[in-house]
């Protein structure tokens, strides 16, 4: 996992989810569709992506139900990180902003794409922060 930046902090348009998805995949972050861009359609491009870079997304685990070590997501993650969903500290909870980050699978974030670093080294499943994450395995190609 190579740690990249986002470049726009923007509550409409803010690219960390492209940040993160970049670091995971160890792109830079003009080789990532900025998904936002693409309205209501974004999730389509998302998953179009990573199944060109090898990774079909299974869905999205929510905390407290599960968490990223539970049995049977044990390989949804890609090299024992995973893209996480928490609330955003650069607006009021109320507004119901989020945040991607990068997380190890005990909830640890390891990479805070914004320039703020809020939840840098911050366990997200300890504070309760943690709302959902991704699940992203490697593709199986059964052609």
């Amino acid at each position: 996992m190579k740690p990249v930046e986002q470049t726009i902090s923007d509550r409409s348009r803010g690219d960390c989810h492209r940040a993160v998805v970049a670091s995971l995949l160890d792109l830079e972050i003009e080789q990532v569709p900025h998904f936002r861009l693409f309205g209501k359609e974004w999730h389509h491009v998302y998953h179009g992506f990573l199944w060109g870079c090898g990774y079909e997304w299974e869905g999205t685990g929510y905390f407290p139900k599960f968490t990223p070590r539970s049995e049977h997501l044990k390989d949804c993650n890609i090299g024992g990180y995973v893209e996480a969903t928490v609330p955003s500290k650069n607006y009021p909870p109320e507004d119901g902003i989020t945040h991607a980050v990068v997380m190890d699978l005990d909830g640890l974030v390891v990479h805070d794409p914004h320039p703020g670093k809020a939840y840098q080294d911050v366990n997200v499943i300890e504070t309760k922060k943690l709302m959902h994450w991704a699940l992203i395995k490697p593709r199986i190609d059964r052609s």
